[in-house]
């Protein structure tokens, strides 16, 4: 699997999860070597301080194996996402990446610089069914009647229909759309998207993002709230970066 690809990013993430030093196996990195030596490493070292078996030793044995897990996926997360932007476009760069998380309301903008002038960001933006699949968890949008969106998303290999429509659009400058549970409008997460571009000069233009919505998954701990939020705009904002380096 090559570094750049977007695809197979999570999937050595989590093997990297599962089995430290997998993914980096899987995308070519030297380092597996040293994450393969760790997990024996620490296998024999288990076995020295805990030589019998007790719920002690289970328990403190699959602690660390997680603990080595989460610093392998760590790490590999990390070699892919260096590989991404050494591909990329130099000239289009992340302005702002700001998330506001107060209570249930989430705020998260994004503002891009795209070395391409208003007019053909514009028609790169405005072409939905295909600017709109450029996000993590967005597998395949359709337009029906020129205003209701259908928008097949993916969250770990399992898929599922959302449903929005177009609220405004000012053509040649921006749209914003709602993207809404198919259970009804107050759960799993209702949000809207506000996409507008503002002209900088005659070759350059920002593209500016903003998503605002209310978190209404309250079973879900707040600090995994916020790393899943944290970790999808990461993410949404090194698709964008890439999508656009290859459009300019």
């Amino acid at each position: 699997m090559k570094a750049n690809n977007f695809e197979g990013k999570w999937n050595a993430i989590a093997l990297s999860f599962l089995i430290p030093g997998s993914g980096q196996l899987l995308v070519g990195s030297w380092q597996c070597i040293i994450w393969f030596a760790l997990a024996a490493l620490l296998s024999v070292v288990l076995r020295h301080v805990f030589p019998a078996q007790s719920i002690l030793s289970i328990f403190c044995g699959a602690l660390s194996f997680i603990m080595l897990g989460f610093f392998s996926a760590q790490n590999i997360k990390h070699f892919i996402e260096t590989k991404q932007k050494r591909s990329m476009n130099p000239n289009i760069k992340e302005e702002m990446l700001c998330e506001s998380i107060v209570d249930d309301k989430v705020d998260i903008s994004l503002s891009i610089h795209v070395p391409l002038n208003r007019k053909r960001l514009w028609n790169i933006i405005s072409n939905l069914e295909q600017f709109l699949i450029v996000d993590p968890l967005h597998k395949c949008v359709r337009i029906e009647n020129g205003q209701k969106i259908i928008l097949e998303h993916e969250v770990l290999g399992y898929r599922f229909l959302r449903f929005g429509k177009i609220l405004y659009w000012d053509e040649g400058y921006g749209y914003a759309f709602s993207d809404i549970s198919s259970r009804g409008s107050n759960k799993g997460f209702p949000h809207v998207f506000y996409i507008n571009i503002t002209s900088e000069n005659e070759e350059t233009s920002k593209l500016n993002i903003r998503v605002r919505g209310k978190w209404t998954d309250k079973w879900m701990p707040k600090f995994l709230r916020d790393l899943w939020l944290r970790n999808i705009c990461r993410e949404h904002s090194l698709l964008l970066l890439n999508y656009l380096s290859m459009q300019s």
